[in-house]
C-alpha cells in the first residue's frame, strides 16, 4: 500500500490543463507515530489502528461532494462555493463533513475522530484557493477526488500553522527517553493546499516544518568510576518543496511537464531555545550539545548537515503514467538517506576535565546505534506531513485537452 500526502493544483478552463501535486509517499504506516501526530494536531488522545489508517488512505473523496457536505455543516447554501471559501470552519466540522462522504471503512475511522473535541479553526481559502478569473471553473475544478487521509492531514496542518506541539512517540529501542517537539510553519506566500487556477499558477508548496528531538540513550558511559547518561538534542528543519506546471502537450497522447525542487533540509546536533521553535521568521541559534556531564567532566558535541538544491528539475509524465498515478521524484544533489545516522557519525566532540581520546570511542559506541532509531522516528513523522528531507515526490493526477474533453480527476 502506498499513502501520499500532497499539495494539489487543479487547472480549469478552456486551455490545456493538468492536476498535479507535490508531497511524499509513505510505503508503510507506523500506527504509534501516526496516533502521536494526530493526537498533537487534534489536541485529544487518538487511538486508531493501522487498519483505520489504511481505510483513510484508500478512501476517495469527491471534493465537490465534500464541499456541499461542509456547506451544510456551516449553514452555507450548497453550490455557493465563493461563500463557502470565505468561511472559517472548526476542524470538528470538517471531520463530520468528511465522514458524510466516505465509504463505510473510512467512516468507522472518522467516527472515532469526530467523537473527540476539535475546535481549532481553519480558513477554508487556505485549503482551497481560487483566482478571480477562475471562478467559473470552480465547480469543475472541485469535481475531483483526493484521498481522505490527504484531506484530513491538510486540514489539521492548516489549522495548526504557527503552533508548537509536544508528541508522545512512545518507547524506542536503545532509548531511555525521547521527547519530540513539532513546529508547523505557514506555507510560503500563504499558498493553499489545493488551488483552482486558469493561469498555471501559483507554485504549490509543502509546509515548513521543524522537529526538535531530545533523546536519552539507554546505554551509559563509564567515566571516573561513574555511569553517565548520554543526552542527544537534534534539530531537524525542512523548508517547503515546490512544484509548478511548465506545459501541457496535447498533440497525440497528452503529456504534462512539471518543474519541481525539494526544500532545503538541515539537521543539526545542538541545543536551542525551545520557546522560539515556532518562529520561522528568523534562524534558530544552535549551541553545542552537552552530551555528557558528571562531576567536573563535560563532553560537548556539534554537527551540521545541510542539503539544498536551488535548481528546478523537469519531470515529464506520459498519459500512461498519469493514468496509473505513478509519482516521479526530485532529489537534492549530494543527498544521502539516513541524515541523522550521518549526523551522529560525523559529530565533533570537545571535552572538559578529561582527555578527549578517553571518551571518543566510548561515546561513539553509544551514539552510532542511535542514528537509525532516530531516523526511524523523524522520517515517518515528516512523511505523514507530506515532507521528505532533501526529496519531493510529484504526481500528475489528470490532464485535460480542450479538443479531447474530459475533466482532470485525482486518481492517485
Amino acid at each position: 500500500m502506498t499513502v501520499s500526502k500532497s499539495a494539489t493544483a487543479a487547472l480549469p478552463g478552456g486551455q490545456p490543463s493538468a492536476m498535479f501535486s507535490i508531497g511524499s509517499r509513505l510505503a508503510s504506516l507506523d500506527g504509534g507515530l501516526a496516533n502521536a501526530l494526530l493526537s498533537g494536531l487534534l489536541g485529544s488522545h487518538v487511538s486508531l489502528t493501522v487498519m483505520d489508517y489504511r481505510a483513510l488512505a484508500d478512501a476517495r473523496v469527491n471534493l465537490l461532494q465534500f464541499s456541499d457536505a461542509l456547506a451544510a455543516e456551516l449553514g452555507v447554501t450548497a453550490g455557493d462555493y465563493d461563500a463557502l471559501l470565505a468561511h472559517e470552519a472548526q476542524t470538528g466540522q470538517v471531520l463530520k463533513a468528511l465522514e458524510a462522504v466516505v465509504g463505510s471503512g473510512a467512516q468507522s475511522a472518522l467516527g472515532k475522530l469526530t467523537r473527540l473535541p476539535a475546535s481549532a479553526t481553519v480558513k477554508l481559502d487556505e485549503l482551497i484557493g481560487v483566482e478571480a478569473d477562475a471562478r467559473e471553473g470552480l465547480r469543475r475544478g472541485l469535481n475531483a477526488e483526493v484521498s481522505a487521509m490527504d484531506l484530513l492531514m491538510a486540514t489539521l496542518q492548516t489549522a495548526n500553522q504557527e503552533r508548537q506541539l509536544a508528541l508522545d512517540v512512545g518507547a524506542r529501542t536503545g532509548l531511555a527517553d525521547l521527547d519530540v517537539m513539532l513546529a508547523i510553519g505557514e506555507r510560503p506566500n500563504r499558498a493553499p493546499w489545493l488551488t483552482v487556477t486558469s493561469t498555471g499558477e501559483p507554485i504549490i508548496r509543502t509546509v515548513q516544518t521543524r522537529l526538535y528531538l531530545k533523546a536519552t540513550a539507554l546505554d551509559k558511559v563509564p567515566l571516573v568510576g561513574l555511569l553517565a547518561q548520554v543526552k542527544v538534542p537534534i534539530l531537524v528543519e525542512a523548508a517547503s518543496a515546490e512544484g509548478r506546471l511548465k506545459a501541457v502537450q496535447c498533440q497525440g497522447e497528452p503529456r504534462v511537464l512539471i518543474e519541481a525542487r525539494p526544500g532545503v533540509a538541515r539537521v543539526r546536533l545542538g541545543e536551542v531555545d525551545e520557546k522560539r521553535l515556532r518562529d520561522f521568521k528568523s534562524e534558530l541559534k544552535v549551541s553545542p550539545a552537552r552530551l555528557v556531564s558528571v562531576l567536573l567532566i563535560a563532553v560537548e558535541g556539534s554537527a551540521d548537515i545541510q542539503v539544498a538544491d536551488v535548481e528546478w528539475s523537469e519531470l515529464r509524465f506520459t498519459g500512461a503514467e498519469i493514468g496509473s498515478a505513478q509519482p516521479k521524484s526530485v532529489k537534492a544533489k549530494g543527498f544521502a538517506n539516513g541524515l541523522l545516522t550521518t549526523l551522529l557519525r560525523d559529530t565533533k566532540l570537545t571535552a572538559l576535565g578529561i582527555p578527549l581520546h578517553l571518551v571518543t570511542q566510548l561515546l561513539a559506541a553509544v551514539l552510532t546505534p542511535l542514528g537509525p532509531v532516530l531516523d526511524g522516528v523523524v522520517q515517518p513523522l515528516l512523511e505523514l506531513l507530506g515532507v521528505r528531507l532533501g526529496e519531493a515526490d510529484v504526481w500528475v493526477h489528470g490532464v485535460r485537452c480542450p479538443n479531447q474533453g474530459g475533466v482532470p480527476q485525482l486518481v492517485g
